[in-house]
């Protein structure tokens, strides 16, 4: 409510912060309160494998892992739709067709609004909605007086 009286309406999450705990307690509120969900936007963030899965690296944007990631997202929120899904980290191995034929399965699906991305240069950016009928809406940054890489080297 503190949050919300002042303005801060958007409630960024990842599936693996805390390993997806960060999203079930914030889908334990929003069961609490069901009025919730109507005055709140949710972006969430896929694409980061943990460590001890078994994959070719630790990224993976693959379609597959989108969708399953999306769907543990929303069993975690307690949610059918999120506002917002983000690319976590750029992939190398990314193909942006298949990420495009994801993102338009989950929208049809009513599973998520709108995409974006988070950490990619504008190259990156560009890359990807070259396969994308719809704009990125966002490309969150890492940027603290700690981590000073997006201005350093030029993500923007």
């Amino acid at each position: 409510e503190a949050a919300l009286e002042i303005g801060i309406t958007l409630f960024d999450h990842a599936d693996i912060y805390r390993r997806g705990k960060a999203e079930a307690v914030f889908g334990q509120l929003l069961k609490r309160d069901p009025g919730l969900r109507a005055r709140v936007r949710l972006q969430s963030k896929c694409g980061i494998r943990f460590a001890d899965d078994t994959a070719v690296g630790r990224y993976d944007l693959s379609a597959a892992y989108i969708e399953a990631s999306v769907d543990g997202i929303l069993q975690r929120l307690g949610v059918e739709q999120i506002d917002i899904l983000l690319l976590h980290r750029p992939d190398a191995l990314m193909e942006p067709a298949e990420v495009a034929h994801a993102f338009e399965r989950l929208k049809a699906a009513g599973k998520v609004k709108h995409l974006g991305v988070s950490n990619m240069h504008a190259g990156q950016m560009r890359w990807l909605q070259t396969a994308l009928a719809e704009p990125l809406v966002v490309n969150q940054l890492e940027l603290s007086l700690a981590k000073l890489d997006a201005i350093d080297v030029g993500t923007t």
